[in-house]
């Protein structure tokens, strides 16, 4: 399906911010989708690396974007795998905008796809998805009967996996594809979706040798961070005010101090309010991210930062915190459309710039690092306290384990362990034979190209 709207006469580079640091983010709820680009998108860069919203290389990739918004921002000549094609966090909208081709992967939901549709009607992009077996797409479309085709549009990527994964190795022949995993869902579910997922990626990757992977790190999350953070977060301890002080020494606060292994800072922002199976799930996809970069694939993984999405905020207590997180320093909640555009911008940046973190030939000092590069964290590892309170708690209430570093790495290489052989163990019953997969018998929409 093609969209209506034609290219624009002129890419420009922007970001959706109306916002104000040290601010409460809903002070500018009218004004999350004002467009900020030239002179004035600099301007603010500068300001959240002044007050350590985001790392001094988050600013120079931008920057560099901008530069090169002519041809880096015209994405005609891309192919998009987006899995979890609507999600609220996936970059939908802003590819479509660029022109981008999307081979979009979601639930069999009419309200679904009737979103997706609507979104590629009104832009100049292009999106292949698949359909069950014997729907004519094409003659749906011509007569504009997207209603209809939209009950008919989508897989389950849990219950479906084998099929996506062979469909996927064949569709757009001959083009490289961009595959992301955007997909989200509560407790158990969660860590069962990432890993039906990474079964995907990995037969796409296994089978398409150029694939270029792309996902998003959560700042709720142990990271590896900059030297240039390290030292901030003891500057920002130092000139905490004397409230904070107070609340720290009365254990209502409790401080966030990096933990040292070997050469390497790493800030520990997980929230255990959040559950073990939301950060098993980053793990698998931190893991895919750093074993398909050794393998020579790209891989575009940034930290986005903390983001006011209804998933999140519909949780009184995150509702709570993130309400009060502009009270400590540097720390910086955003609404959805700011998220959106600066991920955006730099997983274009990640693609199309050959030095850029995500490329295997840019040397890292630890594969980890892949994550530490333009890390747009939201304050979160510069901020020197733990947190907010919320019902006499701290939310980023850290614990140090004062492992050692041999510790530290026997540790994540066993549970690296766990999680390849579960995926293994998945792969292997997934790939049993049920029934025909999509590309040999299924009707998709994504192979409209055949005929063009």
């Amino acid at each position: 399906m093609r969209g209506s709207q034609p290219m624009p006469s002129k890419n420009e580079t922007y970001l959706n911010y109306g916002g104000k640091v040290g601010q409460p983010y809903a002070s500018f709820k009218d004004r999350r989708h004002t467009k900020i680009s030239g002179a004035e998108l600099r301007k603010q860069l500068n300001v959240w690396v002044k007050h350590g919203c985001i790392e001094a290389d988050v600013a120079e990739a931008i920057a560099l974007v901008q530069e090169n918004e002519n041809e880096w921002l015209d994405l005609r000549d891309t192919y998009f795998v987006l899995l979890g094609a609507s999600s609220a966090m996936g970059p939908l909208y802003f590819l479509l905008s660029l022109g981008a081709n999307l081979i979009c992967v979601d639930l069999d939901r009419p309200f679904i796809w009737t979103k997706i549709f609507d979104a590629c009607q009104v832009s100049p992009g292009r999106i292949f998805f698949p359909v069950k077996k014997g729907v004519d797409w094409k003659g749906l479309i011509a007569n504009g009967k997207l209603d209809e085709l939209a009950g008919k549009s989508g897989s389950n990527l849990m219950s479906d996996t084998p099929e996506i994964g062979a469909w996927l190795t064949e569709v757009c022949p001959g083009k490289q594809l961009v595959v992301g995993a955007y997909v989200y869902l509560t407790g158990s579910l969660f860590p069962q979706i990432t890993m039906a997922c990474d079964c995907i990626i990995e037969k796409v990757c296994e089978a398409r040798r150029d694939t270029i992977l792309a996902s998003l790190c959560t700042p709720t999350d142990a990271h590896v961070v900059t030297t240039e953070a390290a030292k901030r977060v003891e500057e920002n301890y130092r000139k905490a005010p004397a409230w904070q002080k107070m609340f720290e020494s009365l254990g209502l606060l409790k401080r966030n101090k990096m933990i040292s292994v070997g050469a390497f800072s790493f800030v520990n922002g997980i929230v255990p309010e959040q559950g073990p199976n939301y950060i098993m799930s980053k793990r698998i996809q931190h893991w895919r991210a750093m074993v398909a970069r050794k393998d020579g694939h790209v891989v575009s993984s940034n930290v986005a930062p903390s983001t006011a999405t209804a998933s999140v905020t519909q949780n009184a207590s995150f509702a709570a915190a993130y309400a009060e997180m502009h009270r400590f320093s540097a720390v910086e909640v955003v609404y959805q459309e700011l998220s959106l555009s600066a991920m955006g911008n730099l997983l274009v940046y990640d693609i199309r710039h050959p030095k850029s973190a995500a490329n295997p030939a840019t040397p890292l000092a630890h594969p980890l690092c892949l994550m530490q590069a333009t890390a747009w964290h939201g304050g979160s590892p510069v901020r020197g306290e733990a947190g907010v309170l919320t019902n006499g708690e701290s939310l980023y209430d850290s614990y140090h384990r004062g492992a050692k570093r041999d510790h530290l790495l026997s540790e994540d290489l066993r549970a690296s362990h766990r999680v390849r052989l579960a995926c293994r163990l998945l792969d292997d019953q997934l790939h049993r034979p049920r029934r025909a997969s999509p590309a040999s018998g299924e009707a998709c929409g994504g192979l409209e190209q055949q005929g063009e």
